[in-house]
């Protein structure tokens, strides 16, 4: 794309008149491809935060300090897809919840409370803000590392309707593979402890190098171990706004499998 920004800078100014385009750089991107780009605005005015709406949400985004693109629009799908499993009055538990997507959408579809946990406190407040943004209650927001606030959830004998476990890339080259699958299992494993009988587990990978069959093969080995059976009732990709080209077969980046906990 950078060598394409000649083409793809007036493109866009022409097809979509912005006020203004924010150009974001990965320096782990940028050092692999051996490319010299710089973050900033290359358009325009570009405000630091901007609100933006998703299906009958809104959420605050802030555009120099977020995650990538300051939101995971690649999971627009899969937000609404969750909300199928969600009851009246359940309680849910969205582990690596960034700010609060997964979250908001399980209170909108009914949930009576919801355990909201991530490490980076920019994105619990952000959270935060986002709910009183969408005059939402009932979302507990834990900052906190994943893996340690799951066995004290174990410990206390906590359980959910639904889990929700969407981590960030575990895996950005081949070698980490064994690694990242070691990772997923233990999530995973903790993941259907905490589920109740007949309740609903979500898991996504968002890298290329861990694909669908690695999270099936990982899916079936923390039932076995924690000897549930696991019913899978949907899947979800990456939203049509993130190209799947059958010939450039590391487009499909995105997987997620949703599964009922017997």
């Amino acid at each position: 794309m950078s060598k394409l920004k000649d083409w793809v800078i007036p493109a866009l100014i022409d097809l979509l008149k912005p006020k203004g385009i924010y150009q974001k750089v990965s320096e782990y991107v940028a050092s692999v491809e051996g490319i010299e780009e710089k973050e900033g605005i290359i358009y325009g005015e570009v405000p630091e935060e901007v609100i933006l709406w998703e299906h009958d949400l809104k959420f605050i985004v802030n555009i120099p300090e977020g995650q990538k693109t300051g939101f995971f629009l690649d999971q627009r799908k899969a937000r609404k897809i969750i909300r199928n499993f969600v009851k009246q009055g359940a309680e849910g538990l969205d582990l690596f919840c960034h700010t609060g997507n997964f979250a908001l959408n399980m209170i909108k579809a009914g949930a009576s409370k919801v355990l909201a946990v991530d490490i980076s406190s920019k994105a619990i407040e952000l959270g935060k803000k986002n709910a009183e943004l969408n005059q939402i209650s009932g979302i507990e927001w834990l900052e906190a590392n994943v893996f340690d606030i799951l066995k004290k959830l174990i410990s206390e004998g906590r359980s959910f309707d639904i889990v929700v476990i969407d981590p960030p890339s575990f895996a950005k080259n081949r070698a980490a593979i064994p690694n990242a699958l070691r990772g997923y299992k233990e999530l995973i494993l903790r993941g259907i402890q905490l589920t109740k009988p007949g309740g609903y587990l979500a898991v996504y990978s968002c890298s290329f190098h861990i694909t669908r069959e690695h999270l099936l093969e990982v899916l079936i080995s923390a039932a076995r171990d924690a000897r549930r059976q696991l019913r899978v009732v949907a899947e979800s990709f990456q939203d049509l706004d993130h190209p799947w080209i059958l010939q450039i077969p590391n487009t499909l980046y995105l997987k997620g499998i949703y599964v009922e906990v017997l």
